[in-house]
């Protein structure tokens, strides 16, 4: 039973109940399952999870292909090695410890990443509704004012030279 489907750019997420379909921009998918071994649910204690490896691997893919979007990579280098892709491991290694950083901090600041995302897109949706009514506003015929409460702008008398 699929939860919730996340397109990051041209990749796409599919978060299911115990696990994670990722669709890479050349269609190659990497599937991602939790793990319950010492290892695993260690990781998942550190991360703040509470020891929940599920909800730590729902995650996880997540925020690798999030992070990389948001960063304006084309493509998650680490889900790239994953699917079988030859990536520096500099440079997944470094990617693996942003993702890792960020499952510590959205749970150190209790800030789950479905509300995290969506906090994003009410911020840029406030902002383009700002946008938009000031752009609104610049279409209206009516002259403003100078700070003294002279009049400005609106049609200029013809008759009258420039300077």
């Amino acid at each position: 039973m699929r939860k919730q489907t996340y397109e990051y750019g041209n990749t796409i997420v599919r978060v299911f109940e115990h696990h994670v379909e990722t669709t890479l921009p050349d269609g190659q998918v990497v599937y991602a399952t939790p793990m319950h071994d010492e290892e695993s649910v260690a990781r998942a204690h550190s991360l703040g999870y509470a020891g929940d490896v599920v909800a730590m691997t729902l995650d996880h893919d997540r925020l690798h292909a999030a992070l990389c979007h948001a960063l304006g990579l084309p493509e998650s280098p680490g889900l790239r090695a994953a699917a079988g892709g030859g990536n520096s491991t500099m440079v997944t290694g470094a990617e693996e410890d942003m993702v890792l950083a960020a499952h510590r901090l959205m749970n150190l600041v209790g800030t789950p990443l479905d509300a995290a995302q969506a906090g994003t897109l009410e911020r840029i949706e406030a902002k383009l509704d700002t946008l938009i009514a000031a752009l609104d506003d610049e279409d209206t015929e009516e002259p403003g004012t100078t700070l003294d409460g002279e009049q400005v702008g609106g049609e200029r008398d013809q008759t009258q030279g420039l300077g």
